[in-house]
């Protein structure tokens, strides 16, 4: 994550939009405080001008070699060819509704 921020970030004049990058502490055991305060303290924000939520999760993961792609069918072709072209392999696509 630091890594695409600091890419992003040399090109910051050429994007169109602003990237904000989070990183949640314990999501998974039920700690959703972080990301919950931020949706709710930035709702209006959120809801007027996010075009798109990307999560990446467990990218380090020890023995990790068939990404999942997780999304709103739309974006698919997206993060497909980016997934496909770092793990060298078609992801597995699942869809979020």
């Amino acid at each position: 994550m630091l890594e695409l921020a600091k890419i992003f970030s040399k090109y910051r004049n050429k994007l169109k939009r602003s990237i904000v990058f989070a990183f949640w502490d314990g999501h998974e055991i039920a700690e959703a405080a972080d990301s919950t305060y931020f949706v709710d303290t930035h709702w209006l924000e959120l809801s007027t001008k996010c075009i798109t939520y990307v999560n990446i999760d467990n990218s380090g993961i020890k023995g990790t070699s068939v990404p999942a792609l997780i999304s709103e069918p739309s974006l698919f072709d997206f993060v497909e060819p980016i997934a496909e072209e770092v793990f060298g392999k078609k992801p597995v696509k699942k869809v979020c509704l």
